[in-house]
């Protein structure tokens, strides 16, 4: 039996969310605050977020993971904290099978073994760093994931 987002899928094109670090920019959260952290910190604005988007008729809402990755989060001294911010992510409160979002990794050489200097963990290359976003995510079980954004343009 397939889920009830392929279902829907398959008789009409869906309506997704739209940018939630613009939605939270409009709330006052400053550009430069880490928006993933929402999650853990103030998961009501996130969920009010969810709230508005579906009331506008969105089909489908992403987690507000998008930045929640290593190298992003580094910058904000929660480096050590994907797991946490990707699985609290994952669970506010949204429709359930809607997808969850996978940003780039914000480092301008996407193939370099890159040294967050924030966080205190040995260079690793940016793959391994999505991958461990992505494992975390995979902890909820039958919800999609959406990666958004992964080429480089100089």
């Amino acid at each position: 039996m397939p889920a009830p987002f392929l279902e829907r899928l398959s008789e009409r094109p869906l309506l997704g969310d739209g940018a939630m670090g613009t939605m939270l920019y409009a709330r006052g959260v400053p550009l430069d605050a880490c928006f993933d952290v929402f999650n853990v910190n103030d998961p009501k604005i996130v969920q009010a977020i969810h709230a508005e988007y579906i009331q506008a008729g969105a089909d489908w809402i992403e987690t507000n993971t998008f930045g929640a990755n290593r190298f992003k989060l580094a910058v904000h001294g929660l480096g050590a904290r994907v797991r946490d911010i990707n699985l609290r992510g994952a669970v506010v409160e949204r429709p359930e099978d809607g997808p969850q979002s996978v940003g780039p990794s914000g480092v301008a050489d996407g193939n370099a073994a890159v040294l967050a200097a924030d966080d205190g963990v040995e260079a690793e290359p940016c793959l391994v760093v999505l991958r461990r976003q992505l494992a975390h995510l995979f902890e909820q079980p039958d919800v999609g994931r959406v990666m958004v954004v992964f080429a480089h343009s100089p």
